[in-house]
């Protein structure tokens, strides 16, 4: 389940400690709290990354949440810049 504009968490404002960055490509993102939890449907928090059965970290919608992105097929790129 990804997150949505209506199911964050209700019960507190999200602390600016929760957000941290990756490093893609040279490149910093910042990854929000508020994007990577939310409630589930009993309305307790839950973080909405997890490895896979491998190990292996798919970032994916909370990731990309606060980024608008463009995906380019011809030429096989892709760039995202940060929501004002």
């Amino acid at each position: 389940m990804y997150p949505e504009e209506g199911n964050r968490c209700p019960a507190f404002e999200l602390p600016d400690s929760l957000n941290f960055e990756i490093r893609l490509d040279g490149n910093w993102i910042m990854v929000r709290g508020r994007d990577y939890i939310n409630s589930s449907i009993n309305a307790n928090c839950r973080v909405c990354i997890e490895p896979d059965k491998n190990g292996m970290w798919i970032l994916g919608a909370p990731v990309m949440m606060g980024y608008y992105s463009v995906f380019n097929l011809d030429t096989k790129q892709f760039g995202m810049t940060p929501h004002i």
